[in-house]
């Protein structure tokens, strides 16, 4: 409930904490995002320890991630950290790590065509 309240308390607690690592659902990013950019002067964060966000728990949108990765970036976090694991298994280990960046942080997104996938196929666009 306190997250549905105050969103940016999270980030708040990155910050001061030094954070470097957290996970975060699609959910949380689109509301945390939503807070932010209502704000109309922003506290001052320092997301430079920051080294990895890992998104999962449900779908993840690439615009969601985006909209969250420009505040992180504006405070101090590379954007290559953000990083997608699928299923709670891995959402909870921690297992995959962020491979859409490139060395240039040019971040690609890679779109599934899900109706293809139910079909056994993976057609993939960049």
């Amino acid at each position: 409930v306190t997250f549905l309240r105050r969103p940016l308390l999270s980030l708040e607690i990155m910050s001061k904490g030094r954070v470097n690592f957290t996970v975060i659902n699609n959910f949380a990013l689109e509301h945390t995002a939503k807070k932010f950019n209502a704000l109309t002067s922003p506290p001052e964060y320092d997301f430079s320890n920051l080294q990895n966000v890992f998104t999962g728990g449900d779908f993840t949108y690439a615009a969601s991630v985006i909209r969250c990765m420009r505040i992180l970036v504006r405070y101090g976090a590379d954007e290559r950290v953000f990083g997608s694991t699928w299923g709670q298994a891995e959402n909870v280990l921690g297992i995959s790590k962020p491979l859409a960046c490139r060395g240039d942080k040019t971040c690609r997104f890679l779109h599934v065509n899900k109706d293809a996938l139910a079909r056994g196929i993976v057609e993939v666009r960049s």
